[in-house]
C-alpha cells in the first residue's frame, strides 16, 4: 500500500477530532480515546497534581463514523505491525505489537491533543484578569 498522507496534517486531524470528540476511530485497530485524569497529591502528601487529560488506545474494533485518512493511517499501522511488530507515526506515537496480537500505545511526548483549546484558555484568563485589574 502507498500512503501518501502528510503527517503533520494527520497528527493536526487527530488533535481537530480528540478536541471535538475526544476519541478517534482507527478502523479494524481501535481507537484514540481522551481520558481526563483527576488531581491528585503527590507521594510527599504535600504536593497537588492538577486534573489533567491524557491519551489512550484501546483496541479492537470501534464504532463510529471514520474518513479515508482514517482508513489509510489504520492500514498502514497494521501492516507495518505484522511486518516488523511496530508501527511509528512521528509526531503522534509508537504502536507495538508483543508478537501475540495485543497492541500497545506509547504517545508521543510532544503529541498535544488539544493545542489550540489550552491557548484559547490562557489568553481567555489573561483577559480577564487585565480586565479586572483595571476596574
Amino acid at each position: 500500500m502507498s500512503f501518501t498522507m502528510d503527517f503533520n496534517l494527520i497528527c493536526s486531524q487527530i488533535q481537530e477530532l480528540l478536541i471535538r470528540n475526544e476519541r478517534v476511530v482507527l478502523p479494524q485497530t481501535g481507537e484514540l480515546v481522551v481520558e481526563t485524569t483527576p488531581a491528585s497529591f503527590l507521594e510527599d502528601g504535600k504536593t497537588i497534581l492538577p486534573p489533567g487529560k491524557k491519551l489512550l488506545f484501546r483496541q479492537g474494533e470501534a464504532e463510529g463514523e471514520f474518513e479515508q485518512w482514517q482508513v489509510e493511517l489504520s492500514e498502514r499501522i497494521r501492516e507495518e505491525l505484522q511486518a516488523e511488530g511496530i508501527s511509528q507515526i512521528a509526531g503522534l506515537g509508537t504502536f507495538k505489537d508483543n508478537g501475540e496480537g495485543v497492541i500497545s500505545f506509547l504517545v508521543d511526548p510532544d503529541f498535544d491533543f488539544a493545542p489550540d483549546r489550552t491557548l484559547k484558555v490562557l489568553a481567555e484568563t489573561a483577559n480577564i484578569s487585565r480586565k479586572a485589574g483595571k476596574a
